[in-house]
């Protein structure tokens, strides 16, 4: 049995959540004599999977604010030295008891620009972790576009690589293409031993119908994010300028708020009102990931959405016709903007900035798009069955699982 400690700080969203359940499933289902893993995320937004080899340890819930560059909890305060030195304790702490064989990072390589901001708790749990066992393996497991790397200096990405070297053994990356992520990611190249695709991290199981009916909705979604209230109000501006007489006039809109964005539905319900759109928007506060996919796949017309990766692998279990509209934090942010920019090469989805997001332009790509036929990229999506296999292999190798 190899004991695997997970550990994953969001700082964005909660689609890092969504991908520690996909992989507690595949556990429970095709490991459990071979696999006990512990699970450290943050407390809310999530439900776990509850087996025998299967365990859970919850963090209060934070966020890194690109436009201020903080660490912020959910109200928006900024984390002191205090309480950084107080998630760091906690985890060692964790490590301690646990005693793991493997330390599974989620979204974390070390050296890297986006890497630093967590730098103060994970490098203190590597450190302890190799110490507490000389055989320990430290793996990432990363989506498959990075942003940070853009205009990175010579030393920096020295920097880089002789960080990954120290602290990392393997990284798995969310994705079925190498190059894609290289291209965001130029230093990577040099060492592309340690990189290793493993396929999208999607649910594999086929999605049931949740309504009995035939109705197609305009689907507008922003993942579990807090940064999305400007892409739901210019989508209710652009519902409102289409004409009940319009052929597209006659289909409804969805507007549907994960769990960080319920704090702005008083907002959206009386800007709906303001712009005479209650009988057009239904506002779905408290779907999960089933419901949502459902009616992505079954009830959708057009998708309406940012490009996170969760976004991504939705979209492409759906095979709707999609808008997308990245997150790019004034322009501090990049990694949705390459997804979209790939989405958009490939002829998958139509991109608009979200410099350029008005209601005039939502609607003419809608018109674009409203009667293509909808289409798949093909991408391979069993990447927590291929992670945890891929582990068990390397245990194999490194003779680390105990009798």
């Amino acid at each position: 049995m190899i004991k695997i400690l997970y550990v994953i700080e969001p700082m964005l969203g909660i689609g890092p959540n969504m991908d520690a359940n996909l992989i507690a499933k595949k556990v429970a289902q095709k490991f459990a004599n071979k696999i006990n893993i512990k699970i450290v995320l943050e407390k809310d937004f999530f439900s776990k999977k509850q087996s025998k080899n299967i365990s859970w340890e919850c963090l209060s819930p934070w966020r890194f604010d690109f436009i201020n560059d903080k660490l912020v909890d959910l109200n928006g305060k900024e984390l002191s030295e205090s309480d950084k030195r107080e998630r760091a304790q906690h985890l060692i702490k964790i490590c301690k008891n646990y005693k793991p064989d493997v330390l599974l990072l989620h979204n974390y390589m070390s050296g890297s620009k986006w890497d630093s901001i967590i730098d103060f708790e994970m490098l203190p749990l590597i450190e302890f972790a190799k110490n507490q066992n000389q055989n320990l393996k430290v793996y990432s497991y990363m989506i498959g576009m990075l942003d940070g790397f853009e205009n990175v200096s010579d030393t920096e990405a020295v920097f880089f690589l002789e960080s990954i070297k120290k602290n990392i053994d393997k990284i798995f990356l969310r994705s079925d293409n190498l190059s894609l992520f290289i291209k965001t990611c130029p230093p990577a190249k040099k060492i592309k031993n340690y990189f290793l695709p493993i396929g999208y991290s999607g649910n594999d199981e086929f999605v049931k119908k949740i309504i009995d009916v035939a109705d197609k909705f305009i689907v507008v979604s922003a993942g579990g994010g807090d940064i999305a209230l400007n892409l739901f109000k210019k989508s209710i501006e652009a519902c409102s300028l289409l004409d009940d007489y319009d052929e597209l006039g006659k289909y409804k809109w969805i507007i549907f708020l994960g769990p960080m964005q319920e704090k702005n539905k008083k907002i959206l319900e009386k800007y709906i009102e303001s712009y005479k759109c209650s009988n057009k928007i239904n506002l779905f506060v408290g779907a999960d990931e089933e419901d949502f996919l459902s009616y992505l796949m079954y009830n959708c017309i057009i998708s309406i959405s940012q490009c996170g990766q969760r976004t991504f692998t939705n979209l492409e279990m759906a095979g709707v016709n999609s808008i997308v509209i990245p997150r790019e934090s004034n322009g501090k942010e990049f990694e949705q903007l390459y997804r979209a920019l790939y989405m958009e090469n490939i002829g998958r989805a139509k991109l608009i900035r979200e410099r350029d997001l008005t209601p005039e332009i939502l609607i003419r790509n809608i018109k674009e798009i409203y009667k293509d036929i909808p289409k798949k990229i093909g991408i391979k999506m069993n990447g927590p069955e291929n992670l945890i296999r891929n582990i068990l292999d390397l245990s194999v190798v490194s003779n680390i699982i105990k009798k």
